[in-house]
């Protein structure tokens, strides 16, 4: 009796002992587009809508992109991952641009989708673009 529980007891912490999580690892990511992309985003900024998740990724563009005269001023792009509520979302992601020097708010959640603005353009000559970002699509009003 005496060797069957202390079987039952070894079993047991063996299977303790494969449940555990393996130790942390640091592996080189060789996607040379992956880090490029990582490596040019500015900011970002999550917002949480009542239909789904809006994530906002400020990404800078090459030297001289923005073509302002005489300068080297470089433009954005947008990259807006959205997604759905649930264990395992689908996710949608749209480039919007280039903008110049922009300044996003977040605007009003409506029933099926969200309003977002963005501000953009040098000092003396700001426009403001608004973007309805809807789960399966992005519209510039």
């Amino acid at each position: 009796m005496k060797s069957i529980i202390i079987c039952l007891i070894l079993i047991s912490h063996a299977f303790l002992s494969f449940s555990q999580l393996p130790e942390p690892s640091v592996k080189s990511v060789k996607t040379k587009s992956v880090v490029k992309l990582l490596g040019s985003i500015d900011s970002g900024m999550i917002i949480m809508a009542d239909r789904f998740i809006i994530k906002v990724f400020l990404v800078g563009n090459p030297s001289g992109s923005a073509m302002q005269a005489g300068g080297h001023e470089n433009s954005c792009n947008l990259l807006v991952n959205v997604a759905e509520y649930d264990e395992n979302p689908i996710w949608n992601l749209f480039s919007i641009g280039p903008f110049y020097n922009p300044k996003i708010s977040a605007g009003p959640d409506l029933k099926d989708k969200y309003m977002l603005s963005i501000e953009h353009g040098g000092y003396d000559e700001r426009r403001k673009t608004n973007l309805a970002i809807f789960f399966n699509k992005v519209i510039i009003e």
